[in-house]
Formats: C-alpha cells, structure tokens, sequence
C-alpha cells in the first residue's frame, strides 16, 4: 500500500516538474536567435533570422501540448541554439520530432536552427512539413517565404501574404511584400504595405523610410518629407536616411535642409561609394543655389569615388561645360560612353564640344557613333554636314543636309 502510494506521489511530482517546465519554456521561446545576415533579392541586407521570434497563440499552444519528454528536447535544443551550437540543437529537436511528430514549433525551430547553418533547403522542407500539420500556422508561412527568398525561389510573396492574411501582425511579412511592391514599381500598394508595419510597429524606422520614398515616387512631395523626417528622428545617424531626406527636401525645394541633410550624411558614410552619392545629390542642390563652382567641385570629388556611376559623370560633364571646363566636359561625356555605349545624347554633346574646340575629326566620329544608334536624330547629320561644309566636302555636306531635313527627330539633344 505504501509503495503505490510512494508511486503515485512521484508521478504527481513529476507532471508538476513537467508542467512547470513547459510554463519555463513559455517564457524563453521569446528569446531571439542570432544569425548572419541573409542577402534578399532587392540585395538590402536584412537580419531575417531575427524577424518574427515572438510565439504566436497557435504556437504556445503547441508548446503546451507537448509530452513532457519532447518539452525537455525542445528546452535542451533552446539552449544549444542561444549559445550558437546549432548541430546539438538540431539533434534535440529531431529527437523531439520522434516523440511528437506533428509539433510546428519543433519543425518552426528545428527549421531556423538549419537557417543559422545557412541550410536553407533543409529549413524549407521542415517549414513545409509544419504546414501540413499545421497550415494556419503564420510564423511557419513567413520563415517559408524568408528560405524562398533567400534560395531566389519563386513563391516568397505568396507565402508572406498567407502568413499576413492569418495575422496581420507579421510584421516582416508586411515588410517584405512592400519590398517586392517597389521593385515592381507598385508605389501604392507598397505604400499601403509599409504603412502596416509602421501601424504594428511605430517605432520602425525602415518602415517609415520605405513609405517614405514609395511617397515620393507617387508624387506627395510634402508627404513624403513628413515621412522621412520622421525617419530620420529614428536614426539621425544614418547616411541612407540623411541621403533620402535630403533628397524629399531637395524635390520639395528646400535646398537649404537639404544641403544641411547631405553634409550630415557625409560624416557618418562607410564606403567611397555611398560617399560618392551623397556628393552627387549636393553638387545638385548646390547648382540649384546658383552655386555653380561649388556644384562643380562637389561632383569632381563624387566621379573619384564613384567613377562608374553615370548620374554622376552626366552632371560633371553639364557643369564642366557650363564653367567653361569644355575639355573636362569632352573627357567627362567620353567616361559616359564608356559606361553606356548606347546613349546618343552624350555622344552628341560630345560632339558638339569637339566641334567647338576644332577637333573636326573627332566631332564627326562623335556624330557618327549618334546616327549609327538613331539614324532619326536629324541635328547629327545637321551638324555632320556643317563640318563637312566647312571643310570643303560638299557633295557629303548636301547629303548630311537633305538626311536631316528628312529626318523626323529635330530636336537639341
């Protein structure tokens, strides 16, 4: 008699011991789990492996129903997956997946441990097993749609849109498909998705940033300065948000703040590249002041350090041109060429500069290279034939003459 009353004692013990480990368990799957950044298709570098880490209420029902045994597997692979052992984490919740087989939160964090790994395959065949036990499973759709992206697989956004249309809270979800939103050109309806993630979560600076600039690209200048304002309050160390808002401020006219953003932005750059673009955006700024040399000055310094940009070769070879650098503007159209062979107009300005500075020859080449990409550009053949004229080619000047009368395009280029 007192032996099973001994036994019943110890049983009782132990499902309380079971119970309240399962409680504990509760409390740390909140924890984040650290990772490398994972490079997307829009090639932004986003910590994916930290989105979505807090249990949704399918989840910690999950967790409750777990077998004490599995609830001991699972805290044990919490553990190894927080101090970055991810192979032991994994094997505990394989273990854990023998004992409770159609768990989503073990296929859910076996899955992001083979993410930390960089196993990204591995972790989509375990989300897509989760999902057949579990299909209205929001946090499973979304770590689907990051290993989509993240293989370059098709089917991401679908899988952020089911995760969104079962809660509307997944915050990432959101994120991403307004992503996707502006790369297809979509402004609207990327707007309308970054304005839900600042709804979820209005301290998110990237949220405000990307509403912001899709804004922009609707139109709502002024809109869109209030947006990135407010981004940049977030992170007014930032060069990308100083840049960006400097740039609203720009449109909208502003040129004074918009000069203060980009000087701003200067002292806080990483890299000669995104140096080299926060100089272009003031040699622009300082060219709408009237401050021509300084404009000048500031995009000489953009072009060293970022010499394969063509906004930036473009707007030296104009403000070479327009201060009476005519060789710097020759040099500056022929790094334009380089960088796109296709593009008649720099090669028509060349041109024009060559002719000025009586290089003949090598206007001639410059308007050829135009008629040979746009036979329509009637002012090439025009000018071609002036050259011509003036060098005593006639009967070649009359046929260059008539072409361009001929030609539909008489436009300046």
């Amino acid at each position: 008699m007192s032996f099973w009353l001994n036994n019943n004692y110890i049983m009782k013990i132990s499902l309380i011991l079971a119970f309240l480990l399962i409680i504990g368990l509760l409390f740390s799957g909140c924890t984040k789990q650290q990772s490398e950044p994972v490079q997307l298709n829009n090639s932004v570098q986003v910590n994916v492996l930290n989105q979505s880490t807090q249990f949704k209420s399918d989840n910690v029902s999950s967790i409750l129903k777990m077998s004490p045994e599995a609830a001991v597997l699972y805290k044990n692979g919490k553990e190894y997956s927080s101090k970055g052992n991810y192979r032991k984490a994994i094997n505990e919740y394989e273990i854990a997946l023998d004992i409770d087989p159609s768990n989503p939160v073990l296929f859910y964090e076996s899955g992001r441990s083979y993410e930390s790994l960089k196993q990204y395959d591995m972790a989509l065949e375990l989300y897509n097993q989760g999902l057949k036990f579990s299909q209205d499973n929001p946090d499973l759709w979304e770590r689907k749609g990051i290993v989509l992206e993240a293989l370059n697989l098709s089917g991401y956004v679908d899988a952020y849109k089911k995760a969104v249309s079962i809660n509307k809270s997944m915050t990432y979800s959101w994120f991403r498909i307004g992503i996707f939103e502006m790369d297809g050109k979509d402004y609207r309806n990327a707007s309308a998705a970054f304005g839900i993630v600042i709804m979820n979560e209005p301290e998110n600076a990237q949220g405000y940033l990307e509403k912001g600039l899709a804004t922009l690209e609707l139109g709502d200048v002024n809109e869109s300065v209030a947006i990135l304002k407010k981004a940049v309050s977030l992170k007014p160390n930032d060069p990308l948000y100083l840049k960006n808002f400097g740039r609203s401020l720009l449109l909208e006219g502003n040129l004074a703040e918009a000069l203060k953003n980009y000087d701003l932005a200067l002292k806080y750059v990483t890299s000669k590249e995104e140096e080299g673009e926060v100089l272009y955006l003031k040699s622009i700024a300082l060219d709408m002041t009237g401050d021509k040399e300084g404009a000048y000055a500031s995009i000489v310094n953009a072009t060293t350090l970022n010499s394969s940009d063509l906004n930036s070769w473009y707007e030296r070879a104009e403000l070479a041109s327009i201060t009476g650098r005519k060789n710097d503007a020759i040099l500056s159209y022929n790094e334009v060429s380089k960088i796109s062979p296709q593009d008649p107009k720099s090669w028509y300005r060349r041109g024009v500069l060559l002719q000025d500075v009586g290089d003949y020859t090598g206007a001639i080449q410059a308007f050829d290279n135009v008629i040979s990409i746009d036979p329509s550009i009637g002012k090439a053949w025009y000018r071609k034939g002036m050259i011509l004229n003036s060098l005593g080619k006639y009967d070649e000047a009359r046929v260059c003459f008539d072409r361009s009368q001929s030609s539909k395009n008489q436009e300046e280029l």
